[in-house]
């Protein structure tokens, strides 16, 4: 049996906050609680990375494996602060590639 190819997909979350949320510590806090829920091994199955270039006011993308969306999901149900600010981070949408998004969805 072959294995199972690990295809990207982009996730468009919106954070629900007082303040704007700095991406590094989306992204440490992000990091951190795939870390204590799945282990180093989750961490590294995930792939995930926050594209900088695209985070605007408290949305933005963040690129993981197929396999990892649902658990991504959950993460960010888990995260209620950061940097002492409380937060909510919802996901908008799930797309298959960056040209998708950029055009709006199907």
């Amino acid at each position: 049996m072959k294995g199972e190819r690990n295809r990207k997909r982009y996730i468009l979350f919106d954070i629900i906050s007082n303040k704007e949320i700095i991406p590094a510590s989306l992204e440490k806090t992000v990091l951190n609680t795939i870390s204590r829920n799945f282990g180093e091994l989750g961490v590294t199955e995930s792939k995930i990375l926050l594209l900088k270039e695209l985070y605007k006011k408290n949305h933005g993308i963040f690129v993981t494996t197929n396999n990892f969306v649902a658990k991504l999901k959950f993460v960010f149900g888990l995260i209620k602060k950061i940097d002492d600010n409380e937060v909510i981070i919802t996901t908008k949408k799930v797309y298959g590639t960056l040209k998708k998004f950029k055009r709006g969805g199907s």
